[in-house]
């Protein structure tokens, strides 16, 4: 987990009591654009209709990961999409549930549940959502 929270925070600056992301700004249905992130990184696609998450959030797309950064906490209704499309994070699946982390919480979906790794961090600032994988052809 410190490697993850190490290459998720690489880039990223304090400022404010939060997280800054140098990245490109966007705004409509989150789930969307991560599920879009998901499959590009061999994430498993769903045909699940998924509940839509409007926001506006800044993305940062890098060579093994795409980061999205979102005001607030979220946590919740991203968990409720998470588990429409993959289920619960099962830990004989290398997922982890929620758990406590500093002032927020995290989960964090393994590669052989849902085909990439997909992080869930929130606390009450700010949301950050990470998908990691190797991007396809």
């Amino acid at each position: 987990m410190a490697s993850f929270l190490t290459a998720l925070l690489g880039g990223c600056s304090k400022q404010s009591g939060g997280l800054s992301l140098s990245g490109t700004n966007g705004s409509g249905d989150l789930m969307q654009a991560v599920m879009k992130c998901m499959t590009s990184r061999g994430g498993h696609s769903t045909t699940n209709m998924l509940s839509v998450v409007q926001a506006t959030w800044t993305h940062q797309s890098r060579e093994m990961q795409d980061i999205f950064l979102v005001s607030g906490d979220r946590f919740a209704e991203i968990q409720k999409v998470f588990e429409e499309a993959y289920g619960a994070p099962d830990t004989k699946l290398s997922s982890s549930a929620v758990a406590p982390v500093g002032n927020g919480r995290a989960l964090t979906y393994g590669p052989q549940q849902c085909g990439a790794v997909l992080n869930l961090t929130a606390d009450s600032r700010q949301t950050i959502v990470s998908v990691m994988g190797r991007q396809k052809p």
